[in-house]
């Protein structure tokens, strides 16, 4: 009988340690469990022939010809076999390891979307989570979304909106990529603007109007000087003192009131929300038309000819900048300037997630023993955003008697429990008379789950817009007075997202055990910075920075370039968010900026300065030259030469984009452009034409508005001097520029 191999051929070939070492090598930087049994094929062999002597002392040839030891090699084989598949360790096992850890798998994370619902002809209070969904089918089930606030519905709509300037006329305006009919407003001192809703409604009288209002602001903070008011139209002009204030003083604005403000979900048109609006007793709402010629009418409004025609219920939203203007020669900056942008305003409106709320649900009785675990019937828990209590919606109850989740049990007799929200487990204490931490429920005694609200879907729930249409009857406040006539949703839902992979949560395990939840390192802020909310893209830490022979500073001395502050103990952390790719500069809000510093804020070193901020965005100007083959011409592979200019202006734009270039991996903050891979990305077709000639050029700084960019970046590069690459500076993030494609013959950027 032939002795049976001792390994497999490609284990025998390299070697067990070889092919360990190369495993190691191969997965550096990640989590490797341990190996459940580290025995050899020797190690079994030499084991085994140990106990020869103590069951078998007459067996006394030991050499490799025998068939015992043949017998006994074999099995050996057979056993080291089995241990190799016994070391690959299973899904389950990588998990309970994990959880040993305190690192879990991050639960699935709801969609999020605008519900706007109408009524059937009068007033209708939706409560939180009230609910709507898709119309579902035979094999798919409806999406179903809950409404995160209550909500006052009336029989409503927009007739259209517009904006209005302060006498001294408009100033230049830039959208900054925002969606179609957004309002911007930028007003210096002594200015107002006032932006105008025309509300349709036979409501009489009509009692008010909740309004969801998404305001974008820059990264900076608002100002004392900046004042806001809503006010209503009127039959009679209120007291002049309250509402004509200096930046109004030139124009007649017509008869108007202010409304009483219940509730801002904005908190001042800092982040969006809903505004609760109300007419105060003994005023009434009146329908007025800018466009009557009568003389007794004192609209006066620049632009009317973009009215909405007919007499409309007027909303008005004032804002006005009450700091001195500039006079003289007074540099830039030295007077605040409100920068605000209006993205919509729609009645009836509110937010809502894709989460499910359940009442009642029993858990069960108390055991009296101590660490007693229940858990819920639903799960993961839905975390409610921008709040440090994200699960207070959970209510559970021992005997009637609510208790409270604590992150660790008190040491004593208390009525409490411990809460994991990804597995829905509840864990109560082991206290008794004398020792231990928090109380066990007695026994007998009834556990209730009285309310709480879980993600019933993750990445199915991202629905297109206008596909949640069916309005709910369980989640109407007072059901007496009917159910909405319809449901909407106006945009897509998006941020929903299924439970991660086991592969994604061994990746990010190391990271976790590094940091522990304390931002510390540069590579922790960033980390920590990307959790802080859905759509974060790109996150930079700008580590402190000292002059080293530069322009603009004295070595030594803390980097100033671009207005940040580089000294020691400062860190700047620049975010992105992914706001698609028809926007080309993607700007962080300022209600974003205070998302992430809020949890940043909490991780950090008492003694570290936190700055953050969006980055500073580089224009790339691209002048392509391409030569179109006449036989793509006349085989009609394209339609004509400019067709073609236009695809490759498309593709250098598309390519260029901050988050969604590069083919979609996007460009990381401080990354240099190089013509190379820019040739790679938009030449055409091979049976089409070729690039002639192609160049880059930084068109200009997005942050610096100067003739002089001295003080502003570590490098003097020529803005608009074309060349193969630019240069980008570890805060700065390229965007597309002046982008042209020709046959050679036409002007470069």
């Amino acid at each position: 009988m032939t002795r049976p191999m001792p390994h497999p051929p490609a284990i025998d070939s390299l070697g067990r340690h070889d092919i360990a070492d190369l495993l190691q090598r191969s997965e550096r930087g990640r989590l490797l469990a341990p190996d459940l049994d580290d025995r050899q094929w020797q190690d079994l062999v030499d084991e085994a022939s140990t106990l020869i002597d103590r069951y078998a002392p007459q067996w006394t040839d030991r050499n490799p010809s025998d068939i015992g030891m043949t017998l006994l090699e074999l099995f050996a084989w057979l056993v080291e076999s089995l241990i190799y598949r016994l070391n690959r360790v299973p899904e389950k096992s990588y998990l309970a390891f994990l959880n040993l850890m305190g690192v879990s798998r991050a639960p699935r994370l709801p969609a999020r979307t605008l519900l706007t619902f109408t009524a059937q002809g009068d007033v209708l209070e939706l409560a939180e989570g009230s609910a709507a969904q898709t119309q579902g089918t035979e094999s798919n089930a409806p999406i179903v979304f809950e409404t995160d606030t209550s909500l006052t519905v009336v029989p409503a709509g927009v007739a259209g909106i517009f904006r209005i300037d302060s006498a001294d006329g408009p100033e230049e305006q830039r959208t900054d990529g925002g969606p179609a009919g957004s309002i911007p407003l930028r007003l210096a001192g002594g200015r107002g603007g006032q932006i105008c809703v025309a509300v349709d409604t036979e409501m009489l009288p009509m009692p008010g109007l909740d309004l969801y209002v998404e305001p974008f602001r820059p990264p900076v903070d608002r100002h004392t000087v900046e004042r806001i008011e809503w006010v209503c139209s009127v039959a009679t002009a209120a007291d002049p003192d309250v509402l004509d204030h200096a930046p109004w003083s030139g124009l007649h604005w017509g008869p108007w009131h202010p409304l009483d403000v219940r509730q801002d979900g904005t908190a001042g048109l800092l982040r969006p929300g809903v505004v609760r609006l109300r007419v105060p007793e003994g005023v009434e709402w009146t329908a007025q038309d800018p466009h009557d010629p009568n003389p007794a009418k004192t609209w006066s409004v620049p632009g009317s000819a973009e009215l909405p025609a007919g007499a409309h219920r007027w909303l008005g939203l004032r804002i006005s900048n009450d700091s001195p203007p500039a006079v003289g020669d007074a540099p830039p900056g030295a007077e605040p300037v409100v920068v605000l942008r209006v993205d919509r305003m729609l009645p009836n409106t509110t937010t809502a997630s894709c989460v499910a709320t359940v009442t009642g649900e029993s858990l069960g009785e108390g055991t009296g023993k101590p660490g007693q675990l229940v858990r819920l019937a639903h799960w993961p828990l839905y975390a409610q955003p921008s709040t440090d209590t994200p699960y207070d919606h959970l209510r559970i109850t021992v005997a009637g008697a609510e208790w409270h989740a604590v992150d660790q049990l008190p040491e004593g007799p208390g009525q409490c429990y411990l809460l994991d929200p990804v597995s829905g487990e509840i864990t109560f204490g082991d206290a008794d008379q004398t020792s231990g931490h928090g109380t066990p429920p007695g026994l007998g005694q009834p556990i209730v789950a009285e309310r709480y609200r879980y993600v019933s879907a993750g990445a199915a729930g991202n629905v297109p817009a206008n596909v949640v249409a069916v309005p709910s009857n369980s989640a109407v406040a007072q059901p007496d007075k009917g159910t909405p006539k319809g449901v909407t949703n106006p945009v897509p839902a998006v941020g929903g997202a299924d439970e991660e992979p086991i592969e994604e949560t061994k990746r990010r395990a190391p990271q976790l055990l590094r940091h522990r939840d304390r931002a510390v390192t540069s590579d922790d802020y960033e980390l920590l910075a990307r959790t802080a909310a859905p759509g974060i893209a790109l996150v930079r830490c700008l580590a402190p920075r000292l002059y080293v022979n530069e322009p603009g500073g004295r070595t030594g001395d803390p980097w100033t370039y671009a207005n940040l502050q580089r000294a020691p103990g400062v860190v700047n952390v620049l975010v992105v968010p992914d706001l698609g790719p028809q926007v080309p500069e993607p700007t962080p809000s300022l209600a974003l900026v205070h998302e992430v510093i809020r949890v940043l804020d909490q991780r950090r070193p008492i003694a570290t300065c936190l700055h953050v901020d969006g980055p500073r965005y580089v224009r790339i100007a691209v002048h392509a030259a391409v030569t179109v083959f006449p036989e793509a011409l006349d085989q009609g592979l394209v339609p004509s030469k400019e067709a073609e200019f236009a695809k490759v202006e498309a593709d250098i734009r598309a390519f260029l984009h901050p988050v969604h270039g590069r083919e979609g991996q996007g460009w990381q903050i401080g990354q240099s452009v190089y013509i190379s891979d820019l040739y790679q990305a938009v030449r055409p077709e091979e049976n089409v034409g070729f690039i002639t000639s192609l160049t880059l050029a930084p068109e200009s700084l997005g942050y610096f508005d100067g003739d002089d960019p001295e003080n502003q970046r570590p490098f003097l590069d020529t803005i608009g001097e074309p060349s193969n690459y630019v240069r980008i500076a570890d805060y700065e993030l390229v965007c597309p520029g002046t982008v042209h494609a020709d046959d050679g013959e036409g002007d470069r950027p």
